[in-house]
């Protein structure tokens, strides 16, 4: 069985109604359960989600620990909720990579990234190690500077939890920093998906086919429209948010 999980806070709320409609609309495919984890939850929810509280005075990692305890699915999907679609997943390669969490590939996998991204090192072609059989899945290599990130991630949830549990008190950035070397240290084995029609966004990453969402849309608190001002734009205008009272990038 696999779970969606979707992380957030009540004062990203505005992201809500524009994440879970857009879910709705362009993800076809059935997961046997859904996860809200949040401190607060509203009608903007997607009522398909059982909403799971955490307590708000934790440090980022350990609210994601008391939230993954009632997670009794073996994978799961993880993600934040301005990590929103604006296309049509690809319902067969997504199938692909569950399958290859599930354990169906020809290659153990604990994790899998559903788009690519890294330092430049990271993103060089000579990096780019592609799985024979597969037209979209690729080996995040242990040099790699940036094995680990929060992005939205098909994960076992065991080995998931395990990451969270063996660093707490972290908020996210010192999680994406320090979950480099728990990942490495583990011998975690991940792989990151890349089509050829995947097109570079910004420094740091490619768009996917796969899973097509922003990455993210919120920075520092504010709207990122400097690397997504059409969806972000669409997005604005579909919903009635008004980008100043965030502010934009």
């Amino acid at each position: 069985m696999i779970s969606c999980i979707v992380y957030s806070h009540s004062e990203y709320d505005d992201c809500w109604l524009p994440f879970f409609d857009r879910f709705k609309r362009h993800c076809s495919f059935e997961f046997d359960k859904y996860y809200l984890f949040s401190d607060d939850t509203n009608e903007k929810a997607d009522k398909r989600f059982q909403h799971i509280a955490y307590n708000n005075e934790d440090a980022y990692t350990n609210r994601l620990l008391s939230c993954l305890e009632h997670i009794d699915t073996e994978y799961c999907l993880f993600q934040h909720e301005d990590m929103i679609l604006y296309d049509d997943i690809h319902k067969e390669y997504f199938q692909e990579c569950v399958d290859y969490i599930e354990g169906r590939g020809l290659t153990r996998t604990d994790y899998i990234k559903l788009h690519k991204s890294g330092s430049p090192r990271d993103l060089s072609p000579q990096n780019c190690w592609r799985i024979k059989e597969s037209d979209i899945l690729k080996t995040s290599l242990v040099s790699f500077d940036y094995m680990f990130s929060i992005q939205p991630s098909l994960w076992k949830t065991k080995v998931f939890r395990e990451l969270v549990e063996n660093n707490q008190n972290l908020n996210i950035w010192k999680l994406e920093t320090r979950g480099q070397s728990y990942c490495k240290e583990t011998l975690m084995s991940s792989l990151y998906t890349q089509h050829h029609t995947d097109q570079r966004r910004g420094m740091f990453h490619w768009d996917s086919i796969v899973w097509p969402y922003i990455a993210t849309a919120i920075l520092k608190g504010k709207w990122c429209t400097n690397e997504y001002p059409i969806e972000l734009g669409t997005m604005f205008r579909e919903y009635g948010i008004d980008p100043n009272i965030r502010g934009e990038l």
